[in-house]
């Protein structure tokens, strides 16, 4: 679940705080604001994947939306999974 997400990532993460991420495709003014719960998962997962993150939650319907990871080469995307299993490896140990 996210809760249990955001928790492991929280064990993982550091815990300084530097929101850095956005919607992609909208103007500066347009921008729509994250939660404040949304900025620190995006920040936690830029620092635990080492890439950027995009999350968007759909008009009307909060629970439903899309998250966007970037890779720029496929070493990149190569490390972006090594990080996403080593947590489903930590959770098969439980």
């Amino acid at each position: 679940t996210r809760e249990q997400l955001e928790l492991e990532i929280n064990g993982e993460a550091a815990s300084s705080r530097s929101y850095h991420g956005g919607t992609r495709g909208k103007k500066p003014g347009n921008r729509e604001e994250l939660s404040p719960a949304d900025a620190r998962l995006v920040e936690d997962l830029q620092k635990v994947l080492g890439t950027k993150v995009e999350i968007r939650r759909k008009p009307g319907a909060q629970e439903q939306g899309k998250m966007t990871l970037e890779f720029y080469s496929a070493d990149d995307l190569d490390e972006i999974y090594r990080r996403l299993m080593k947590f489903q490896s930590a959770r098969e140990l439980t």
